[in-house]
């Protein structure tokens, strides 16, 4: 099968199955209005646990398809020059300037965590061109341990996290997805932001890198 059709069916299988849970969680919200407005606390309670339930499976749908696209996709990256291409590209067409600090030997991380970074970095930039209204990001790369490390700090306008982070299902779908790409290799997002003094995005990847040698210079 060609791998234009396998992304199509994988596509469709996804909006299939995302499509009848979000037409539960519709149905079950709304019964759960009617409860709350009827004074039927118990009612209510049962359609809140029926709506998580819809919720996390929608959730593992999301992670499962995305760990099937992610070994399909990772076969395309084999080394840091991918990520390059794409700031290159970020800089000519919207003037975003970014700064790409690299201690990590290309052949040192492991390949399917090669793409996980690539999709979160340029999710996070994507990020920065919508929000953070920034003319300068730093991407910084390091390894200890087989754990990669990967700031990528913007000098834009910043925001409150705490009330960005309490509201993130409405208004940061970003950062879910961020958090969620981060999660298929057992990674961690740290999320730190100022008003007025840019964002930065902390990335923990376990596991990731074969040795801990930096990558030489000279």
């Amino acid at each position: 099968m060609k791998s234009k059709e396998i992304k199509t069916n994988m596509l469709s299988d996804l909006h299939n199955d995302l499509g009848a849970f979000v037409i539960g969680l519709n149905l079950n919200l709304q019964f759960l209005e009617d409860s709350i407005t009827e004074g039927e606390i118990e009612s209510a309670k049962k359609e809140i646990s029926i709506i998580k339930e819809l919720a996390d499976k929608s959730i593992k749908k999301i992670r499962n398809t995305l760990s099937k696209y992610r070994s399909g996709e990772a076969a395309k990256i084999s080394d840091l020059s991918f990520i390059c291409t794409y700031f290159e590209s970020v800089k000519r067409f919207f003037g975003l300037h970014i700064l790409f600090e690299n201690e990590v030997n290309d052949t040192d991380i492991k390949k399917e965590v090669l793409f996980v970074l690539y999709k979160i970095i340029k999710e996070s930039i994507f990020n920065v061109l919508l929000h953070a209204e920034a003319d300068t990001v730093r991407v910084k790369l390091v390894s200890k341990d087989k754990i990669l490390y990967c700031s990528v700090h913007d000098n834009g306008k910043g925001f409150n996290v705490k009330n960005t982070l309490l509201n993130i299902r409405r208004n940061s779908l970003g950062f879910g997805f961020v958090k969620e790409i981060a999660k298929t290799v057992g990674g961690e997002i740290l999320i730190k932001s100022i008003p007025g003094s840019g964002t930065e995005i902390g990335i923990m990847l376990p596991d990731a890198v074969k040795s801990s040698n930096k990558k030489e210079t000279g």
